[in-house]
């Protein structure tokens, strides 16, 4: 794939089909009205 420059048109048509892929995977996430909070329990950083 050759490297090209993204449109504004192209870039909304992408996340427009991640939208509409996501709440066919999804749908609970899509319409919640609250926020959604990420927890990882991951080690902190140790040099």
């Amino acid at each position: 794939m050759e490297p090209a420059s993204i449109t504004v048109e192209k870039y909304c048509q992408e996340i427009d089909k991640m939208h509409q892929e996501r709440q066919r995977l999804r749908p609970s996430l899509v319409n919640r009205k609250g926020s959604i909070f990420l927890h990882d329990n991951v080690r902190p950083h140790v040099s």
